[in-house]
């Protein structure tokens, strides 16, 4: 018997002391999904590690820290693709550059500098407007009919960045006060009235990106699991899943990535081979039956051989499809 369980907000999750009861005095091998360890382990994982007796990390830059604690059970592991909702429908392109995403400040800023650039991007997701919310299967539909998706993180290139309106700063600040383990980010909020302000010591780093650093999404596997073609921004250790201008495209700045829109919506078949390659390596690589079977067997859970991953009905892939429609969506 196992518990896989991915901790996330206190006020609803059993204790520590509750869960080191369950892994010291059962049967049951407990494992925890730690996906926010860029900016909670000190606060946060460092004081529920001990209680699994696996814990599974996003963060490579994490795993030092881990072994700073004296815990030797960690699992290096990523977001993926749930292939057996985002796949690839062969739907004509009907859309140019796309981006799917809630409409946070410096988003918006960055549609409308790209606009003004002649690269006009269609949005969906709260905040772009009042119509503009769509659902899931719509989303995969997106990711399928756009010649160019586009991921966009809490950047710290968009320099130009005016500060948000007071609701967002509002907001930021009561998110960050309700999430265990962030209030090192509300203290910061409270001292920089923007979420978007220059930190002083950096001089050219927004204080959205310092407190919440660049990380690895579910979309970087989902837009080429639909066979999408992705240019996202570039964050650390995205080099370990793609190659880039290869299975996907990056941008490290504003003024790169028009210089990439305009390239990539000039070169079709540079960019439908980038696209096709992407979608090959995420099915072979970078699916949660890849990651299931990683983390189970690592666990002890089962061993090589006895996983069929191109089998629907497999234990270990039923396992890793429902989580990855329930458990991991939620807290994307």
């Amino acid at each position: 018997m196992f518990f896989f369980y991915i901790p996330f907000a206190e006020p609803y999750d059993p204790t520590p002391e509750s869960m080191q009861d369950i892994t010291a005095n059962t049967d049951t091998t407990t494992i925890a999904w730690f996906s926010d360890d860029h900016f909670r382990f000190d606060n946060h994982t460092s004081r529920w590690a001990k209680c699994f007796d696996y814990s599974v990390t996003t963060d490579q830059a994490s795993l030092p820290k881990y072994a700073a604690i004296h815990y030797d059970r960690v699992i290096l592991s990523q977001w993926a693709c749930n292939h057996f909702l985002y796949r690839n429908k062969h739907l004509p392109l009907t859309h140019e550059v796309t981006f799917v995403g809630q409409a946070f400040p410096h988003r918006q800023q960055a549609m409308a500098m790209l606009s003004q650039q002649g690269i006009p991007v269609k949005t969906w997701g709260k905040g772009w407007d009042e119509n503009s919310r769509i659902d899931q299967d719509a989303m995969i539909d997106v990711f399928n009919q756009s010649r160019i998706n586009l991921n966009l993180a809490a950047s710290g290139h968009f320099q130009e960045f005016q500060p948000p309106p007071a609701t967002w700063q509002y907001r930021a600040r009561s998110w960050a006060a309700k999430v265990p383990g962030l209030r090192a980010a509300r203290d910061k909020l409270r001292s920089h009235p923007s979420v978007c302000a220059t930190v002083p010591a950096s001089g050219n780093t927004p204080l959205a990106a310092a407190i919440f650093p660049l990380q690895i999404k579910g979309r970087n596997f989902e837009v080429p699991g639909c066979g999408g073609f992705l240019l996202t921004e570039s964050v650390p250790h995205l080099e370990n899943y793609y190659a880039f201008d290869k299975e996907i495209a990056c941008y490290a700045s504003l003024e790169e990535l028009k210089d990439k829109l305009a390239y990539y919506l000039n070169h079709e078949e540079e960019r439908a081979a980038i696209a096709n390659a992407g979608y090959q390596r995420t099915l072979k690589e970078h699916t949660y039956v890849h990651r299931f079977t990683h983390i189970f067997r690592t666990a002890g859970l089962c061993k090589d051989g006895e996983i069929d991953l191109s089998a629907r009905s497999g234990k270990i892939t039923d396992i890793a499809a429902t989580t990855a429609s329930h458990s991991m969506a939620s807290v994307k």
